[in-house]
């Protein structure tokens, strides 16, 4: 049934065939504002012609010309603008959609693990880490211990001798 009426379009292509809209639309009106500015140096030219030959009322009919043709330079000026404060509508609703589909892929890796993650194995697993830590930190400080019994001693003797040997050449006075 769907090739009588079309296929429906995902959001992302309907995204997109805006876009191409829009930016078709931007061009278009470049042109026109181009074309009716190059029309209003000719217009602005022609009622200098024709204020040096002294034709007042051609200048009338033409500076009315003018003022239209400035009018609409500006009428374009600001579809140009609001034009371009639509794209940047859709820019941000594309933002805030993929977002939003960032957070749910988010949401439901989080549900998996949280469904798989069972806490009384959970507390088990961390008493047996913290009862291991322990075990291991009271081994290496039984180590340290011992190794500084056998080094720490020999150095005292050392420094012991050192010290005596200043006192009797006489450094501690």
């Amino acid at each position: 049934m769907s090739f009588l009426f079309g296929t429906r379009k995902t959001p992302e292509e309907q995204l997109r065939d805006s876009k191409r809209t829009i930016a078709r639309t931007l061009r278009e009106i470049d042109r026109e504002k181009t074309q009716l500015e190059r029309e209003r140096v000719r217009i602005t030219n022609e009622i200098r012609a024709l204020a040096k030959r002294g034709q007042i009322d051609a200048v009338k009919v033409m500076a009315k010309q003018l003022v239209r043709t400035e009018s609409y330079i500006k009428k374009f000026s600001l579809m140009h603008s609001n034009i371009t404060a639509l794209s940047m509508k859709i820019q941000t609703l594309k933002s805030t959609a993929t977002m939003a589909s960032a957070m749910k892929q988010v949401a439901l890796t989080m549900r998996k693990m949280n469904s798989t993650m069972q806490l009384p194995q959970f507390q088990k697993i961390m008493m047996e880490f913290e009862k291991q830590t322990e075990t291991m930190e009271m081994k290496q400080d039984m180590m340290s211990d011992v190794i500084d019994d056998a080094i720490g001693d020999q150095d005292d003797i050392e420094d012991s001798e050192t010290v005596v040997n200043k006192v009797s050449v006489g450094f501690y006075s």
